[in-house]
C-alpha cells in the first residue's frame, strides 16, 4: 500500500514539475537532440528545389545592373519565364510583391504565362485590435472552399494582414501564408497548415503547393487532425492543438539565384558557358524561392541549424507531406507515469542498481521511439522514474539506519565498544557467523 500511494505521488508530483519552464525547455532540447541524431536518414523528396537570394546573388545583379534588393518587377519577370521554360511543375515564391515601387506589367504578364506561380501572403493579429478587411476579389479567388472544419477554436485569430499587389495576386495559381510560428526558446518547430482570417481560411505556403499539385478535393479540420481526401484515399496529418510538428530534414537541393541568373543571361546570348543550370533538371520539379543572405532577415533558428533560411521551413513541411512522413505526439496519461513509478519502486525492492538500469533503458526506448515518428515527453517519464528511484534510496537508507540503531540497542549490554562497532559497521556479517552455545551464571 505505501508503494501505492509514493507511486501515485510521484507520478502527480511529475505531471506538474514537467510543465514547469525549466523542464519544458528541457523537453525542446530533447526534442532537438532526437531531430539530429535520427535525421541523418532522411531525405527529402526529389521533385523540390530550393534556389536562394544570396550575398552572391545580390552582388552579380547590382554589379550587372546596379539594381539593389528590393529586385524590380522586371528581373522577376524574367526569373518566372525561365522557370515557365523549365516546365516546373509549381513555383513557389517566398517573397512579398506588397509594394508599389519598382511594379511593371511584365512580372503579371509572366505570371499569367506561367500559370502555375504560388505567392505569399502574411495573417497576423492587429496591434491596434481592429479587424481589416481582405479584398473581396482575393477571398473568392484563393479562400479554400472546400472545407469542413470540425474545431477552429486552436488556431489563431488573425485581423491584419500583408498581401501581395492586385495584379499579383489575380494571375497567381495559389496564395499561401507564410506566417511561422516561434517556440518560447525563440525555435521554430511547429506551425499552421491552415490560416483563419475572419470565417474565411487560407493554406499554409507548403499546403497551398499540395492542394494545388496533389488535387486535393476535400480537407477536414479538427484539434488534433488535418484530413485531406485526394479521390478516394484520405491523406490524415497529426495536429496538437491545431498546430502540426514539423520532422526536420537536413538536406534538400538548393541552387543560388546567381546560377538561374547567369543562365538567363547565357541563353539570351547564346554563351554556352554562362549556362550553369540545365533547364530540364527542374521540369516538373517544385521550385521554392527564397532569401538567404543575413542581410535580408529571413534566418530562423530550427532544431538542425541556428540559421536556417525561413523558405527552408516551408519546403520542409511540404516534404512531409509528400512522403507521409508525421510525427506523432504521444499525450501525457498520468496512469502511465504512475506504472512507470510503480515498477521502478518494485525492482529497488531487490536491487537499487537495477532500478536505475530499468529506468535508463525505458528512457533510451523512448529516445529512439523518435526512429517511429513517436514522439514521448521524456522528461516527464524522467522525473518520475528518477523520483522513484531517490525516494527508493531514501527509504532504503532511513531503513538501514533504523536496523543499526536496533542492533546498538540489542547489543551495547552484551558485547564490548569495538565489537559492536564492529557489527555495526557490518550488520550483514552476522548472518552465517559461527555460534557456540554455552551454559552461563549471570549475577545481578
Amino acid at each position: 500500500m505505501t508503494k501505492l500511494l509514493i507511486a501515485l505521488f510521484v507520478s502527480i508530483s511529475a505531471f506538474f514539475v514537467s510543465k514547469t519552464p525549466v523542464f519544458y525547455r528541457l523537453e525542446l532540447i530533447l526534442f532537438d537532440l532526437r531531430a539530429r541524431v535520427f535525421s541523418s536518414y532522411l531525405q527529402s523528396p526529389d521533385e523540390i528545389v530550393v534556389v536562394l537570394i544570396d550575398e552572391q546573388s545580390l552582388r552579380e545583379v547590382y554589379k550587372a545592373t546596379g539594381i539593389s534588393w528590393p529586385w524590380s518587377w522586371e528581373l522577376y519577370a524574367l526569373i518566372t519565364d525561365f522557370f515557365t521554360i523549365s516546365k516546373a511543375k509549381a513555383l513557389v515564391y517566398d517573397i512579398h510583391f506588397s509594394e508599389t515601387a519598382n511594379q511593371s506589367p511584365s512580372l503579371p504578364d509572366a505570371i499569367q504565362r506561367n500559370s502555375r506561380a504560388i505567392f505569399p501572403i502574411q495573417l497576423f493579429p492587429s496591434k491596434s485590435f481592429t479587424q481589416r478587411e481582405l479584398p473581396n476579389s482575393l477571398i473568392s479567388l484563393h479562400e479554400i472552399k472546400s472545407i469542413e472544419v470540425l474545431d477552429d477554436s486552436s488556431l489563431r485569430k488573425n485581423s491584419d494582414y500583408i498581401i501581395p499587389l492586385k495584379p499579383v495576386y489575380e494571375n497567381a495559381w495559389a496564395l499561401g501564408s507564410v506566417s511561422f510560428l516561434r517556440d518560447p526558446d525563440g525555435v521554430y518547430r511547429r506551425n499552421y497548415l491552415l490560416w483563419a482570417y475572419d470565417r474565411h481560411y487560407f493554406p499554409g505556403l507548403a499546403l497551398s503547393v499540395y492542394l494545388k499539385t496533389r488535387n486535393v478535393n476535400h480537407i477536414e479540420l479538427s484539434k488534433d487532425r488535418l484530413s485531406m481526401y485526394l479521390g478516394s484515399r484520405r491523406v490524415d496529418v497529426p495536429l496538437i492543438e491545431g498546430k502540426y510538428l514539423l520532422k526536420p530534414y537536413p538536406n534538400f537541393h538548393s541552387i543560388s539565384m546567381s546560377a538561374i541568373l547567369s543562365t538567363i543571361h547565357g541563353l539570351q546570348q547564346g554563351d554556352i558557358a554562362k549556362i550553369l543550370v540545365n533547364p530540364e533538371e527542374l521540369n516538373n520539379k517544385v521550385v521554392f524561392i527564397g532569401t538567404s543572405a543575413s542581410g535580408l532577415g529571413d534566418l530562423k533558428i530550427t532544431p538542425l541549424s541556428n540559421s536556417l533560411p525561413g523558405v527552408f521551413l516551408h519546403a520542409n513541411i511540404l516534404a512531409n507531406l509528400i512522403n507521409e512522413d508525421f510525427l506523432r505526439v504521444v499525450p501525457i496519461i498520468w496512469i502511465d507515469a504512475f506504472l512507470f513509478s510503480l515498477i521502478c519502486l518494485f525492482i529497488s525492492r531487490f536491487s537499487l542498481l537495477n532500478s536505475l538500469v530499468f529506468i535508463v533503458a525505458t528512457l533510451s526506448v523512448l529516445f529512439a521511439l523518435y526512429y517511429f515518428n513517436l514522439v514521448f515527453n521524456i522528461t516527464y517519464f524522467a522525473v518520475s522514474g528518477f523520483g522513484a528511484f531517490f525516494i527508493s534510496l531514501g527509504l532504503s537508507l532511513t531503513q538501514k539506519e533504523r536496523e543499526k540503531a536496533l542492533l546498538k540497542k540489542n547489543f551495547q549490554r552484551y558485547v564490548s565498544s569495538a565489537a559492536l562497532s564492529q557489527i555495526l559497521q557490518n550488520p550483514d556479517k552476522l548472518i552465517g557467523i559461527k555460534t557456540q552455545k554455552v551454559e552461563l551464571t549471570l549475577l545481578m
